[in-house]
């Protein structure tokens, strides 16, 4: 028998708190580019992380979307969402994760 899927558990801090001041980032090289958006090695204080910045105005609500998305999730196997950047100069959105030392999965 199939058991029915759990609910799903909320994450321990709102969305709203998941907001990074751009002055609390620093970025570094650039570690990948995609269609939508670049990733940087960045620090957040002594932390680093990495930060996907979106590259056009036209995908900032579906990086925003992306950010809801990853508050979301809490997974061994996923990379984890530390927070979101939307007062940046350039007005683009910023999605902060863990920093993963070992690279890209698809170089596996």
């Amino acid at each position: 028998m199939v058991e029915p899927r759990p609910q799903r558990v909320a994450p321990p801090y709102s969305f709203k708190e998941c907001f990074i001041k751009y002055e609390d980032i620093r970025l570094e090289g650039e570690l990948g580019r995609g269609n939508f958006g670049v990733v940087y090695a960045g620090f957040i204080r002594s932390m680093r992380v990495a930060v996907k910045k979106s590259l056009t105005e036209t995908n900032d609500e579906a990086f925003r979307e992306e950010a809801r998305v990853m508050h979301a999730l809490s997974h061994q196997r996923i990379v984890r969402f530390l927070g979101f950047c939307c007062d940046a100069p350039d007005g683009h959105v910023l999605i902060v994760t863990e920093f993963m030392a070992n690279g890209a999965l698809r170089d596996y």
